[in-house]
């Protein structure tokens, strides 16, 4: 069985645009997806493609955000970043939800040869309906589940992730 690593993504940004050939990946996915810092780029694992771990990677994600929107997940198979000769580095995840900071990992040593390969992979995941998109309906309630599990200490949320679920009878 394939592992994968999963990540946020604007799923617009990779939709094909008239002006490209087919192969040709549009320079705004790249830099607002995979935009490196450090020449490191954030990643969750994601056990699987089954819903459970993609919303997972979902909650991960909202949980650190300012506020509750829709969440676009993409996952690449760990195989495939190897043979591109992908570096993996282990790292605490920035997310409030504690069981799942230890599922964060890094892709490292980018340069612009292993980051094209990346987006290629992102390309070829997504022709191959491995992304999802988590409504924001749908992250707002594994927010609430999360807090009423004590997945998350809910004073770990953004002011307006609070508000918004105190708001909306979360």
């Amino acid at each position: 069985m394939s592992m994968f690593v999963a990540r946020k993504i604007s799923s617009s940004k990779w939709e094909k645009h008239p002006e490209f050939a087919e192969g040709e990946i549009q320079a705004d996915a790249v830099t607002a997806d995979l935009r490196t810092n450090k020449n490191v780029l954030s990643f969750w694992r994601c056990q699987s493609g089954e819903i459970t771990d993609v919303e997972n990677v979902a909650l991960a994600i909202a949980a650190a955000a300012d506020r509750i929107e829709k969440v676009d997940v993409v996952w690449l198979p760990t195989d495939q970043l190897l043979e591109d000769r992908q570096t993996f580095m282990d790292s605490p995840g920035r997310t409030p939800v504690a069981d799942l900071v230890d599922s964060h990992v890094d892709l490292s040593r980018l340069d612009l040869v292993r980051l094209g390969r990346l987006a290629n992979r992102v390309v070829e995941a997504i022709g191959a309906g491995r992304t999802q998109r988590v409504p924001r309906a749908r992250v707002k309630s594994l927010l609430v589940n999360a807090v009423l599990t004590n997945r998350i200490e809910p004073e770990r949320l953004s002011e307006k992730i609070r508000r918004a679920l105190n708001a909306e009878g979360g």
